[in-house]
Order: structure tokens, then sequence, then C-alpha cells
């Protein structure tokens, strides 16, 4: 079988929120919408239009051990769900998705029969075949849509980062007032059509013209891309004016997908791993490379950077150059951002059999990790934005809130936020330079610290409730403390009704006693009035 020149993968981010039939806002609590049971449910209800398929791992492919294997146990759940061999260690049990960290789906369609055509406004068309379409669903309430591409027809390196920046849009990044709003866009970023079609038909295809006119826009502003949501299915919506029972979804992000790619080519590769100096004087090609630049930061024309040291700067701190001369295959390099994870290797039977399965697999699986991390912590923190308007109906309501946020905060932190992975030491490396370039612990950090100043707030209100109470109750007690004063020094029997109270007969002494308790009821709202004039 021929092997490709370039392997694509594009990772679309996104959070969900579960709704109703007829709910059109996000107003319901926060744990009733991220209920893993109830996207379940949703899914397994349109099979039979989406060919969606829950995937679980099993251990009859050796790609399979091999991913098992790479990772740390406490690590694995969130990569790979339940695990079959492992059921009788740790039994699954269906009913109970909370203990869950996630739904895996594949899309039922046979290796290759599908293509991916990207076309670009000037004509130029890059067809790829779809080795797979993953869908990941997390408990945080984000997801992953992947589209993992094989490229047997374009070669060149320009052509290369064509498919990646194209490829990976998902809306206009920017309008402009022209007759058509998007033929400037798509003479720079945004693909002119994304075509999806099998042998004998089109499966999906998407222009952008919901973006093209004024008219259109006002309905399209929160539009997703058709590729995106007829591969979902009719039971995933971003207009929250639809009002079926639906998963309710919107980019993490912005307009780029992640982008992880594997390219192999020989005269580049040794291009770029040539050298001059020695020692810590030493200085390689890629240092100063534009193409390697435009790899890395998925720069489809011209590089992000205007400056020669800049880029060099950029060049240097976004690549990983461990095995730049493994002669065994002919060198790699690794570029990473927050956006990309690219690999440029020779083109061999060990890059193509061994390296390219690692970037289908472990590699991939690694930028799930920091990827499902970034995004879930931009989830929480746009939670913890809306709730600092502080526009709750009341305290009570803000705070079980907030209880939930944090529920699902303290879940994340212990199942799904990993400083370490793996034992090997290139995953070690190639992980921690994810989670560097993503900015990973700081934003929790800041994520951590903007909750319990959210909870902070709270617990003031709260108190501050409590102690409005507290007076209320203490003003009421006042009023009546002369009354229970006098009860107490004349004693109850005083207060008693005589028996001949309707006959002409006088008894001073109970008449006396109610006098004293009707001063007292005087004086304890003359008090009363008093304390809250000072206030």
């Amino acid at each position: 079988m021929d092997k490709p020149f370039s392997h694509h993968i594009f990772l679309f981010p996104f959070k969900w929120d579960y709704l109703p039939e007829g709910q059109k806002s996000l107003s319901i609590p926060f744990l009733d919408r991220l209920q893993l049971k109830d996207v379940e449910s949703q899914i397994e209800a349109q099979v039979r239009t989406t060919r969606w398929e829950a995937f679980f791992l099993s251990n009859n492919e050796a790609r399979n051990y091999n991913e098992y294997q790479y990772f740390y146990p406490q690590v694995r759940p969130v990569l790979f769900g339940p695990i079959e061999w492992e059921k009788e260690i740790t039994p699954y049990v269906k009913s109970k998705s909370d203990d869950r960290v996630l739904l895996q789906y594949r899309l039922g369609v046979p290796t290759n029969e599908w293509k991916y055509q990207i076309k670009l406004v000037n004509g130029t068309t890059f067809k790829l075949a779809i080795e797979d379409i993953t869908l990941n669903i997390y408990e945080t309430g984000v997801g992953i849509l992947g589209f993992h591409l094989s490229n047997y027809e374009a070669s060149a390196p320009e052509d290369i980062l064509l498919i990646n920046d194209f490829g990976r849009r998902i809306y206009p990044q920017y309008l402009t007032a022209d007759t058509n709003m998007v033929s400037a866009v798509k003479s720079n970023f945004l693909a002119d059509k994304i075509t999806i079609f099998d042998q004998t038909k089109i499966i999906v295809e998407d222009d952008f013209s919901a973006f093209s006119t004024s008219d259109s826009l006002q309905y399209n502003i929160r539009r997703l891309p058709d590729h995106i949501m007829k591969i979902l299915g009719d039971n995933f919506r971003y207009d929250l004016k639809d009002e079926h029972t639906s998963i309710f979804i919107s980019p993490v992000i912005d307009d780029r997908m992640f982008t992880i790619c594997w390219y192999g080519d020989n005269n580049m590769q040794s291009s770029l791993q040539k050298s001059s100096g020695e020692g810590k004087h030493r200085l390689y090609e890629y240092i100063s490379n534009q193409w390697w630049h435009k790899f890395i930061f998925v720069d489809g024309k011209t590089p992000g950077s205007g400056g020669d040291t800049f880029l060099e700067n950029l060049n240097k701190l976004h690549t990983y150059d461990r095995w730049v001369k493994d002669y065994s295959g002919g060198g790699t390099l690794f570029g990473i951002s927050r956006y990309s994870f690219v690999m440029l290797t020779a083109k061999n039977w060990f890059t193509e059999n061994i390296l390219l399965r690692h970037v289908q697999t472990v590699y991939f699986q690694l930028v799930m990790l920091a990827l499902v991390q970034r995004a879930s912590v931009m989830r929480f923190s746009q939670e913890v934005t809306s709730k600092s308007t502080l526009d709750e109906p009341s305290i009570k309501r803000l705070s079980q809130t907030l209880q939930h946020l944090h529920k699902k905060y303290l879940q994340f932190i212990n199942r799904m936020y990993f400083r370490e992975v793996t034992a090997q030491e290139q995953g070690i490396d190639l992980y921690k330079i994810l989670c560097d370039k993503m900015e990973l612990e700081k934003n929790i950090k800041d994520l951590n610290q903007e909750i319990d100043e959210l909870h902070e707030y709270v617990s003031i209100e709260e108190q501050r409730e409590q102690t409005f109470e507290i007076n209320r109750l203490t003003k009421i007690a006042a009023i009546f403390l002369p009354v229970s004063l006098a009860v107490g020094i004349l004693g109850m029997n005083s207060l008693q009704v005589p028996e001949d109270f309707f006959t002409p007969y006088i008894d001073t002494t109970f008449w006396k006693s109610m006098s004293i308790v009707g001063i007292g009821l005087i004086l304890g709202l003359i008090l009363a009035l008093v304390n809250f004039k000072n206030k």
C-alpha cells in the first residue's frame, strides 16, 4: 500500500451543555447540564443517521497495547475510558455515568472511503483520505472532535502548510465591508469550500456563505460549519433558539482547530539539520528557517513575525531537537505551540512505519491530554466569569451554583490534571513542552484564585444575610423584652382573668398588671423604632 506524504489531525475542542426540550438558556443548574448519561442517550438516539459507535480500548491490536503501556495507570481513564480487559479489576457499570471521565466514539466509516477536500479561492484543491473521525465527550463539559487525515497526493512543503492552515479553519477570522464579506479572509486564511464525500456522493459541504452578507450574518453570528455540525448529528446545536432536546455546543478557543501533523521529506529534513559552529555554539539551519517557522505556527503563506531575531527566538523556544541528528531515522524535529504539534522527518521505512504510528497514537494522546486540560480550564473560567456578574436571583442560588462548579473543578484537578503522564523520557519532555506552551499551570492557578475570590464573596454575602436575620430576630425579641420582664416580676398568676371579669367589680391587681405589660410593649416599640432610625 502507498505511504502518505503527510498525516494531519484537526482537533476541534468545544464546550457542551445538555438542554432539555424547550430550554432556550443556560439558566438550569450547572451540574444538571453536565451529565454524561444525557449526552450518551442523545448520541445513541441518532446512531442510525450519524454512524457514531461507542469505542472501548481492546487488547486485540498492537497499537492499543502500545498506547495502554505508554501511560501511567491513573492517566488511562482520561484517554481510554473504561478498558475492556480491566473490567474484572474495576467493574464498569454503564448506568453509573458519574464514575466515568469520558465517552468515546468513532464514526463507523471504512478507512479511506471518505475524503476531506479543501478548496482554496484560487482553485487549488487538496484531497485527503479520512482515516478516522473521533469524538470524545468529557465530564468537565468539554468535548473534542477529531479529523484524522492522510495526504497521498500533495508532496511539496508549501502544500503541507496550506493544508494545515486552510484545513483547520471553522469560521471566518474576520469580515470586511465588501459586498461579499468573506472574500478577503478567503484569500488569506479561510478555505473557499470544505467538502466531505465518498465515492458516490457528497456527504457534507460548506462554502461559508452564511457569513457573506449582513442579512445572513445576523442569523449566523454563532454558526459552526456544516462539516462539523452534520458529522456530529441533529442532536447537537449551536443556536439556543432551537427548542428540541439537544446538546448545545460552542467553540472553547477560537476559529482554529488544533493541528497535529507529520511530514516526511528527505530534502527538507536534510536542509534543516545542517549546522554551523561547534559545541554550544552550534547553530542548526532550522533556527532561522522561515518554512520551519510557518510549519510550527501553522502559517499557510507568510510567517507571523517580521523580524529575523524574533523569528529565530520563537523557532528555538518551540522546537524539540533531541533527535535532529538521529542517523538511524534520518533525523527528527518536533515543533510545538499552543495550537499545533508538528513533526518533520526523513521519508524511509522507519519514519513511515514507526514514527508515523507514534504520531497517530501516543503523541496524539499526549496532545489530547494537554488540550482537554486547557479546554476544561477555559470552560471553568467562563463559568466563573458568568457568575461573577452577580445576577443570580438570590445569594442562596449563587452559593449552590458555586458549590456545583467547585465540585466539578475538584474532580478535574484530581482526575484529569497531570504533571507527568508517562515514564518514557521523550514523552515526559514533549508533554512538559505542551503544558508549558499552553500555560496550563499558570492558568490553573489563576482559575483557582478566581474560584476562591468568588467563594469569598459568596461567604461574605451569606454572612451578611445571616447577620441581617439575627438582627431582625433581635429586634423582635427587644420588643417583647419589657413584657417578659414584667411577666417575670409580677408572675403569670397576676395576669389571669378573674372569674367576675364581666361584673362591675374591678380587680385592681389584674388591671395594674395589664397596664405594666402595655407600657412595656410601648417602650419596646419605641426602642425598636429609635434603633431602626439610628441605622
